[in-house]
């Protein structure tokens, strides 16, 4: 999910509609502003039984926070893990979830904070230990021409970390006097990560954009799905796979690509058949990428304007949620979004609607960042808004995050 996007929903009081509550969510914490934060606006990610994110605002010093919802008898406890102060450790978090290493070390980014002449965020990372966790800044962007604004990280196989943006692909290596950074791939604009990047086992990189590719999208260019192939010397050639053509595929995707069997899934934030978005899946085949639109959104009933990472299950079906449409009435006539199941068979892909957002029920709206999984099939999510604790701005609320069991 984008900053733009995540930034978009406009805070306006508005007059509250009730409706019902499905049965199928467990909301596991409502954020309450501070000091726990608020905004979820990533995902979150599943470790030892545990779920650990980030909010984009509140905290200690307002700037966002990691937080960890522990599991245990009595239920699930929420704990802020750091908060940023907006200074040289970053704030405002919105990236893609965070990420562990081999040793339980927690790597994340910030959009704002770090370099001073700059305020465009930092690679950090979070180190645990008795007394709590401790902050280091990896990488500040500003002073020695590192990407501003990182969000999307992902580990290969050796350790390093990789992100896009700006045209560029750049590298983060460890070392033993900390972390060098270097720009190892280059390209266009359309470069810069929708969402959180995929690697496969030969260590090239799959990510999606909103940016660059055909202009018959509502908003401007349509975007498309790129990788960068790992070459010998550490050099990477970036390679253009589908760019949306705006029409019955979708277009500007808000989310990253998961990979699944050796072909690439992915949604679209909007167009397709009446406007709001699609579910694609890009085939490879003697080196040529096919798309196929596996599920156009209609609004109401099923929802509209995904922007999470899709997840599957162990028996091949997938899970993602959308940001509006569906049929859980949130502020006149807007809806709340929703939580849907793809399951396939040899005729295509059905559709399930397995949780309707909703105002009333206090279990958040507007849905964004990726889904997991857990072992059993319970599946977890954030909500931007929503929730009990209302800040004042017509019961937006501070977000949540859930359970579904499908």
């Amino acid at each position: 999910m984008t900053l733009r996007r995540f930034l978009a929903f406009t805070l306006n009081a508005l007059v509250l509609v009730a409706t019902a509550q499905s049965q199928t969510e467990n909301v596991l914490y409502r954020f309450k502003g501070a000091p726990d934060g608020f905004y979820p606006a990533a995902g979150l990610t599943l470790q030892g039984g545990n779920l650990y994110g980030t909010t984009y605002f509140g905290g200690a010093y307002g700037s966002g926070t990691v937080f960890e919802l522990r599991h245990g008898p009595a239920g699930w406890t929420e704990q802020v893990l750091y908060s940023f102060s907006g200074g040289s450790d970053g704030g405002n978090p919105a990236g893609s979830s965070v990420i562990f290493d081999k040793k339980g070390n927690m790597y994340g980014t910030t959009w704002r904070g770090g370099n001073s002449t700059c305020d465009c965020g930092v690679i950090f990372e979070l180190q645990p230990s008795t007394s709590g966790w401790t902050e280091t800044v990896l990488s500040a962007p500003g002073s020695n021409g590192e990407v501003e604004y990182p969000q999307d990280i992902t580990f290969d196989s050796h350790g390093n970390i990789f992100d896009t943006g700006e045209g560029l692909l750049f590298e983060l290596t460890p070392s033993s006097t900390g972390w060098k950074y270097s720009v190892v791939g280059t390209a266009g604009v359309a470069s810069s990560s929708a969402g959180a990047l995929a690697i496969d086992s030969e260590e090239n990189i799959y990510a999606a954009t909103s940016a660059g590719g055909n202009i018959n999208c509502p908003s401007g260019p349509c975007g498309g799905v790129f990788e960068y192939v790992a070459g010998a010397g550490n050099a990477w050639t970036y390679n253009s796979l589908y760019e949306f053509l705006g029409t019955t595929d979708g277009g500007e995707p808000q989310s990253g690509v998961t990979l699944n069997g050796g072909n690439l899934f992915g949604t679209a934030y909007e167009t397709g058949a009446d406007g709001v978005g699609t579910v694609y899946e890009l085939v490879s085949a003697n080196g040529t990428w096919t798309e196929n639109t596996l599920h156009t959104f209609t609004n109401s009933p099923d929802g509209a304007g995904p922007q999470a990472e899709v997840a599957f299950d162990a028996a091949g079906n997938m899970y993602g949620s959308t940001a509006g449409g569906g049929s859980g009435v949130c502020f006149l006539a807007t809806n709340c979004g929703t939580v849907f199941e793809l399951s396939p068979s040899e005729s295509g892909w059905t559709e399930k609607i397995l949780h309707n957002f909703a105002v009333a029920g206090h279990d958040g709206f507007r849905p964004g960042g990726n889904l997991v999984l857990d072992s059993s099939g319970n599946i977890y999510g954030v909500t931007s808004y929503g929730g009990k604790y209302d800040h004042g701005l017509g019961n937006i609320g501070y977000g949540v995050v859930y359970e579904v069991t499908p």
